[in-house]
């Protein structure tokens, strides 16, 4: 009754947890991206994702299928600026690409020149993409889809997440529909994990 329509991802937590991969120990041929949220009204979040294409159900000539998806790590900030947010995923990985959300073209007021937020990103030393996040098939970007293709790896075990991403497991817990309709609260590392594997064919091996 607390979920309304209930919850948009129904795969048991315990299917999904992995242990902690030190990031030295993260095996280099796996395709690495962050994913982002911007938090315009809302925290920040980002999440940073690693795609191991070793794994069986993986097939080349299909840009975006299967593999072994894992969540290595997130962050999520309250009130902080765009410098404090890149200098904590650049302690993480610096040289890793960034995939963001379409309301990264909004452009902001910096010191009386509007900017793209998603260049104000790039000057602060992240791999920003050239464009917002799309989805291989159509190009669009609608949430849905995403969520739809997210719940199929989690379908099928082809999704980790490390235990210590708590704030991840607890977003994934509350993450619900109300009368079919998505509940866009506290969902800041939902949104920047769907990003992320939105762009997965952007991923690099770094």
């Amino acid at each position: 009754p607390l979920l309304g329509s209930g919850k948009v991802f129904t795969t048991p937590v315990d299917d999904l947890r992995e242990p902690f991969i030190p990031f030295g120990q993260v095996p280099l041929e796996w395709a690495k991206i962050w994913g982002i949220d911007l938090g315009i009204d809302h925290p920040f979040a980002a999440v940073l994702l690693a795609w191991d294409r070793d794994q069986v159900g993986y097939d080349p000539t299909k840009p975006q299928a299967a593999g072994m998806m894992h969540v290595l790590h997130t962050i999520r900030m309250t009130g902080a600026t765009a410098v404090q947010h890149a200098d904590a995923m650049k302690k993480v990985g610096a040289n890793v690409p960034v995939a963001w959300p379409h309301d990264g073209n909004i452009r902001r007021d910096t010191g009386g020149s509007l900017e793209q937020i998603a260049k104000i990103y790039k000057g602060h030393g992240l791999k920003m993409l050239e464009s917002h996040a799309t989805h291989a098939q159509g190009g669009g970007y609608g949430t849905y889809a995403g969520l739809a293709d997210m719940d199929a790896y989690m379908q099928a075990r082809m999704w980790k997440v490390a235990d210590t991403c708590t704030d991840w497991f607890s977003e994934y817990g509350q993450y619900h529909y109300d009368k079919g309709v998505l509940v866009r609260v506290r969902d800041d590392l939902m949104a920047a994990t769907r990003i992320g594997h939105m762009m997965r064919r952007r991923a690099k091996p770094v």
